[in-house]
């Protein structure tokens, strides 16, 4: 299995009972340049402690970082904390290192796609809960009770509108968009182009009421806030408040956010993967962002020059899914090529 990476790092604490600096073990010495790529990784991992030794139980046969590294898989051990005790700040800092790597390798992303767009960015997303509280009463005597339904699609209103705001979108991103509608919208459904210009929002659950005759004394709604380039949660969150904090009876709250994402388009790594992706697939090749988002946007928000490039997925989400064999040989020749392009270049 471990052959089939690139890197690794072996996560740990200590024997129980014991308590370790975040550090990073390396292999033995002797397993030449594997080794070197081990403690150079241990480098840029940054923890502050590097071990290197040619004696102890660390560097033995049947270790993991000693049998990737033997088998051309750069890998060091990372122990850290206590024994059998898990603790938020020390997994805090242990993502952090890893974050660190992540951000010196470099990625590429293999999420669902296209082999004819390699996508650079992604819209941001706001998640969003609207409350709405009424008085409850018979439904024959509307005149006793506040329906709390009514007040809620009042509030979404302004909410809805949110569609129609101009959104300055960068010059670099606004010419990416434009410049691979002719192959991305085929692919992807006509308005796509549109979509990732603007901001959209998607009533996604809207609930409320006990029965027909009844006056619904509460409702909820949730609401799918997507937002471009150019446009902050900020942006979008004040817009919110201004529309909804002065309503009687009204209660919102943000359930998720992320900013909106991207990779310079003129990146070194986002014409390596077009040029490798047009050899492989003998076809002019666009570069685009996403609606949607993918993990990609972890990567980014740590620095990491981030690019999705996945196969098609056919009847996504429906039974039969399914990637064709022509895209995997694709994506896989597109990841290898790039990586190895990307990675002798910067050497």
């Amino acid at each position: 299995m471990i052959k089939t990476c690139d890197w690794a790092v072996d996560i740990h604490t200590p024997t129980r009972g014991g308590r370790y600096v975040p550090i990073a073990n390396l292999p033995h010495p002797r397993l030449g340049d594997p080794h070197a790529k081990a403690e150079a990784m241990a480098h840029a991992f940054g923890s502050g402690w590097i071990m290197r030794t040619d004696t102890n139980f660390y560097v033995a046969d049947g270790i993991l970082c000693v049998e990737a590294t033997r088998a051309g898989v750069p890998c060091f051990t990372f122990e850290t904390g206590e024994g059998g005790r898990l603790e938020e700040e020390v997994v805090d800092g242990g993502a952090g290192f890893i974050r660190n790597v992540m951000k010196w390798l470099k990625m590429i992303n293999g999420d669902a796609g296209s082999p004819l767009v390699a996508r650079i960015g992604e819209k941001g997303y706001l998640w969003v809960r609207v409350t709405s509280k009424g008085v409850p009463n018979h439904g024959a005597h509307v005149h006793l009770g506040e329906n709390a339904i009514e007040r809620l699609l009042a509030a979404l209103t302004p909410i809805l509108a949110l569609r129609d705001l101009p959104c300055p979108l960068p010059e670099g991103i606004a010419r990416t968009i434009r410049d691979a509608k002719p192959i991305s919208e085929p692919l992807s459904g006509v308005g796509e182009a549109e979509t990732l210009s603007h901001i959209t929002v998607n009533l996604g659950q809207i609930a409320g009421g006990l029965n027909i005759n009844t006056i619904p004394d509460s409702a909820v709604a949730l609401l799918d806030i997507r937002l471009p380039p150019g446009v902050t949660i900020e942006d979008v969150q004040t817009r919110v408040a201004a529309a909804l904090d002065p309503l009687h009876g009204i209660e919102w709250e943000v359930l998720s956010e992320c900013e909106p994402n991207w990779t310079d388009p003129d990146h070194e790594l986002v014409r390596l993967i077009r040029e490798n992706a047009r050899a492989a697939t003998g076809q002019d090749v666009a570069v685009n962002l996403r609606p949607g988002f993918s993990d990609a946007r972890f990567y980014r928000q740590h620095g990491v020059p981030s690019v999705v490039y996945g196969v098609a997925a056919n009847n996504m989400g429906g039974a039969d899914e399914y990637a064709t064999i022509e895209d995997l040989r694709a994506v896989f020749a597109v990841h290898t090529l790039t990586a190895f392009d990307y990675l002798s270049a910067e050497s």
